[in-house]
């Protein structure tokens, strides 16, 4: 039985072996653009349906609820939303440069029309 006792210390000074699930928190992000992601995500979900019963609505729910779609347009997603900002902003800086005298002098004035 003493030779038990003298196993025990072989026991501690092993390597330590790790499983794949105990270093999980390596492959996590901690950028700016992950953590707006998983914001987005985390503010997308409707935590009230059970996602057994209706999974689409479980995890779209609210980001549903919250960005309908426009009447001017057949569906609206992430991409459409970030494209009309775009071109709300690059409105705004050809605006910014642009001066009205200069489209009426070069004859352009339905182009001007159509920026604002």
């Amino acid at each position: 039985m003493l030779w038990a006792l003298a196993l025990v210390p072989l026991c501690y000074c092993g390597p330590h072996i790790t499983t794949p699930f105990q270093n999980y928190t390596r492959f996590t992000g901690s950028s700016a653009g992950y953590n707006i992601a998983s914001e987005i995500l985390t503010k997308s979900i409707n935590v009230s349906v059970d996602p057994c019963d209706d999974f689409f609505a479980f995890a779209c729910g609210n980001w549903i609820a919250n960005h309908p779609i426009p009447k001017h347009k057949a569906i609206y997603h992430q991409f459409a939303m970030l494209s009309d900002r775009v071109q709300e902003q690059m409105r705004g800086k050809v605006k910014s440069i642009v001066s009205r005298i200069l489209f009426i002098d070069l004859g352009k004035v339905p182009l001007y029309s159509f920026l604002w």
